[in-house]
């Protein structure tokens, strides 16, 4: 049978009432969740020639033969530069990682030993872009990289390309940045001056977005510039492909392990947001060769959602309490006298996690990262056990008691460390 919370309206004299000094029971909370959009049998049906291995074969010789450009002695610096930023924008960082590094450190190399002079005759824009990349790809930049020009001895910049760098750069400031803060504000009150500005990017900056999600758009810029290389553009186009049938195969992958827990039948005041989850994780890893850290992490945020939803809507005080002992013990017997959908959400959790950490051993190698995984999640069920009892007993947090427990409450943690054993891989 499936679990449901039956529906109480509650109006703002009772919840008034609540947080006066008199004892009363809190107000049911109940599930006002969107349906599932998706159809999983349509998407499950989905397949894509782009598995086969002879396109990964194609894209690698298409890959040898576009390197060239990298050792092009008639590139100049920024045309080399624009030529990483192609790269990254059209989904190409992987396969040309080796050539990126060794130009940016090149670049560094050459910075350091220019000085303020001939930097401004390299001009703002190659310089705003050299920044950008810097800070992209991890490597140091100063903001000082860009204080020459905006000592007021220098016209400032009045076309596109150097603004939309500058707007670009300085949204990759860091605490106490003043310069880049001041560039900010400048390059987007230019930016809203010229009426031909791409409003998308002029409102989103790249540091705001999802790469993966950006290349497409990308592509498609790409193909309507007279001066891209078709050759680039053919493996900008194949490796999109290929990596959007390794996302559907991974997809389907979970979808399947989401269909085969029954969560939706039995739990029907939680969400079911398996397709928005892998979404997530696919922003965080998009690469192909990182199917199975999307895969983990989307069950991940998928449980995370669950247990959620039990401490925030279906669980009484004293269910969440004993399930919160049960993740303590990492033992099933604590929640047999609970809740089937109690205990559904409980076997999942430990299943699912048991299974990560056996492969995150037998890719990594090393000790078993189980015990790491059940403290990040006994951790967090401890904070929404203690968001719970506030509620339940009408307790309103100070700013600080919020704050001190909703870093834990957030999930961030349990997002953090499923990443984190990973990292090596990325």
């Amino acid at each position: 049978m499936a679990c449901r919370n039956t529906v109480s309206i509650v109006s703002t004299m009772q919840i008034q009432k609540f947080h006066s000094t008199e004892k009363q029971s809190p107000p049911e909370r109940i599930s006002t969740y969107k349906p599932n959009i998706w159809k999983y049998d349509h998407l499950l049906s989905l397949t894509s020639p782009y598995s086969e291995k002879k396109y990964k074969f194609e894209a690698l010789k298409l890959k040898e033969e576009v390197s060239y450009e990298f050792s092009e002695s008639s590139v100049s610096p920024v045309g080399l530069l624009e030529l990483i930023d192609r790269i990254d924008k059209l989904g190409l960082t992987d396969y040309f990682e080796v050539e990126t590094k060794e130009a940016l450190e090149n670049t560094i190399m050459y910075s350091m030993k220019s000085n303020s002079s001939s930097k401004k005759e390299e001009g703002l824009y190659a310089t705003a872009l050299c920044f950008r990349l810097l800070r992209e790809h991890g490597y140091h930049a100063s903001q000082d990289m860009l204080k020459d020009f905006f000592d007021g001895k220098v016209k400032l910049p009045s076309d596109i390309k150097t603004l939309v760098e500058l707007w670009e750069g300085s949204h990759l400031s860091m605490d106490g940045e003043n310069l880049l803060n001041d560039i900010r504000l400048f390059s987007a009150e230019n930016l809203k001056k010229i009426s031909d500005v791409d409003r998308f990017t002029a409102n989103n900056p790249l540091a705001w977005r999802v790469r993966w999600y950006d290349v497409r758009r990308h592509i498609i810029s790409a193909q309507n510039c007279v001066n891209t290389n078709p050759m680039f553009l053919k493996l900008a186009k194949l490796n999109f492909n290929i990596i959007q049938a390794t996302h559907q195969n991974d997809l389907k992958d979970v979808i399947r392990w989401w269909r085969n827990l029954c969560i939706v039948e039995d739990l029907e005041f939680t969400r079911d947001r398996i397709v928005e989850s892998f979404f997530f994780a696919v922003g965080i890893a998009s690469e192909a060769q990182h199917g199975s850290m999307r895969k983990w992490l989307t069950k991940v945020i998928q449980l995370i959602l669950i247990i959620d939803d039990v401490y925030d809507i279906y669980g009484s005080l004293a269910d969440v309490q004993q399930f919160t002992r049960a993740i303590e013990k990492w033992d099933s017997k604590e929640v047999q006298m609970l809740p089937m959908c109690v205990q559904i959400c409980f076997r999942a959790l430990h299943d699912t996690m048991e299974e990560i950490s056996v492969e995150i051993q037998r890719q990594n190698g090393g000790p078993s990262a189980l015990p790491h995984l059940k403290q990040v999640w006994i951790n967090f069920c401890k904070a929404l056990l203690v968001e719970a009892t506030w509620y339940h007993k009408g307790h309103i947090p100070t700013l600080e008691e919020y704050l001190d427990n909703g870093w834990t409450s957030s999930s961030v943690p349990i997002a953090f460390l499923s990443c984190d054993f990973w990292s090596h891989k990325l």
